[in-house]
């Protein structure tokens, strides 16, 4: 077997795969914390604001397993639209419309049937990052 010569292209490809590998487990690790929190309440979903940063920064985190980019929670969102069973599209279409004045949506407090439906959301798409992109312990 005759080893790769070096030229800084490898060594380039060599650090990007390093890098996916490394972002794919900190999000799978991230995923998994966090949406225990979420799943057993130790991340209360109290205000509107909260709830529409779950739904997106949990499309976000799927988009980069699936990518391996680090994109925005739109781009996310985007993405999530094409991938994702059709029963999440209202709840990710109504966190994108949620975004406009977002901050002053921590004063408003969260519809309880959102956040249900933002619980399931977490709870299915973190079953898709354990079986769709390998993030499982």
């Amino acid at each position: 077997m005759t080893a790769k010569a070096y030229t800084p292209e490898n060594n380039l490809n060599l650090i990007l795969v390093q890098l996916v590998t490394g972002l794919r487990g900190v999000l799978g690790e991230t995923m998994r914390t966090w949406g225990g929190e979420i799943l057993s309440g130790a991340f209360a979903i109290r205000n509107r604001w909260a709830q529409v940063f779950v739904v997106l920064m949990y499309c976000r985190m799927l988009h980069s397993l699936a990518t391996g980019e680090i994109g925005s929670k739109v781009a996310g969102a985007a993405w999530a639209r094409t991938v994702l069973h059709a029963e999440w599209m209202p709840l990710i279409d109504d966190a994108l419309s949620a975004r406009e004045w977002q901050y002053e949506k921590i004063h408003v407090p969260a519809d309880p049937a959102k956040v249900a439906r933002t619980i399931a959301f977490v709870d299915d798409a973190s079953a898709m990052a354990r079986v769709e992109y390998n993030q499982s312990r």
